[in-house]
């Protein structure tokens, strides 16, 4: 099947996809994440179809033992790399391939377009210690945000840096990169006592999940580490509830909190790549909002509305983002 798939990728290369759908095994329709939209990519017999989902699985390492659990796996073929997320119904399977590295890389200098946001987010990773939480939708590139932070970090300072990620999505030459197997007894909790003895500066956990994940985030920045990581939230301000809900409370997240960003990517008829806008709430903004309830920091709304202004985008290209 490795011809089959080595075809199916190339064909969303060319329509510069970044996820495929796989909704069902009886139902034999790819579709594909396209500038933001789902979009039908190819139908294929359903025998094949059903293979093609089959060597994604073996590919992935998905453990078919548990077949009723979602899982998520990760493999690389020919210096492209891929994430499957695995969800099981009743009698049914959806998968999701992410593509990953298949598309120009996006560093530090070019996310986003406003100087006086990179400046805020360079200064944001100067940090010592801390936590700096990156947020929004499925699709709205945290995951790329937060490795073009690392390489940031790896070539302007010279500090130890580590990842805790489940499965490891983009590799990094020079940065210590530890994946998750709970199969293999490498947990969380393993790896964390393992990465404290090996003195990071800088320590990416590849998301927050739950308490669990909350809490390991929560005892490096306590003990003088700088943490990076993501949460699937639509703002700033619902990223302090999520880690309210998993069980940080206020007062340490007063002290740990160094910067929360909110992104959404927004997809202009102009240029094939989108554009990357921010919500950024330092700590003294997070620190107003968690004691007064009060708004101190540009919201998504403002930044939208400021970038129609300047004609980078139109009205039409980010309504259904405007409050």
């Amino acid at each position: 099947m490795e011809k089959e798939f080595e075809l199916l990728i190339t064909e969303a290369l060319r329509q510069k996809a970044t996820d495929l759908h796989f909704k069902s095994k009886f139902k034999p329709l790819i579709e594909m994440r396209k500038k933001g939209e789902i979009v039908p990519m190819k139908e294929l017999a359903l025998e094949l179809y059903q293979k093609l989902m089959a060597y994604l699985i073996y590919r992935a390492n998905i453990d078919l033992n548990h077949h009723l659990q979602p899982q998520t796996g990760a493999f690389s073929l020919k210096n492209h790399y891929f994430r499957l997320s695995y969800l099981p119904s009743q009698h049914d399977v959806h998968l999701v391939l992410r593509l990953l590295n298949h598309h120009q890389k996006i560093t530090f200098a070019n996310l986003g377009e406003d100087k006086a946001t990179k400046s805020q987010l360079a200064k944001l990773l100067k940090k010592d210690n801390g936590l700096i939480v990156v947020c929004g939708p499925t699709g709205s590139g945290k995951s790329t945000t937060l490795h073009a932070f690392l390489d940031e970090i790896a070539k302007t300072d010279k500090k130890s840096l580590m990842t805790i990620e489940d499965p490891i999505e983009i590799y990094h030459e020079g940065i210590v990169q530890i994946q998750v197997n709970e199969q293999n007894q490498l947990d969380f909790a393993t790896i964390l006592n393992q990465v404290l003895r090996h003195d990071p500066d800088v320590v990416m956990i590849g998301e927050i999940r739950d308490e669990r994940s909350a809490g390991i985030a929560l005892r490096l920045a306590l003990t003088g580490h700088l943490i990076l990581t993501t949460l699937h939230t639509y703002s700033a301000k619902g990223a302090l509830i999520r880690l309210e809900n998993l069980g940080l409370n206020l007062d340490d997240l007063k002290e740990i909190l160094k910067g929360i960003i909110f992104q959404r990517l927004v997809y202009s008829k102009e240029q094939s790549d989108p554009h990357v806008f921010f919500e950024i709430a330092a700590s003294q903004d997070l620190k107003t909002l968690l004691e007064r309830g009060e708004v101190t920091y540009p919201l998504m709304s403002e930044v939208l509305n400021n970038s129609i202004t300047q004609g980078v985008v139109t009205y039409e290209e980010v309504e259904a983002y405007l409050d």
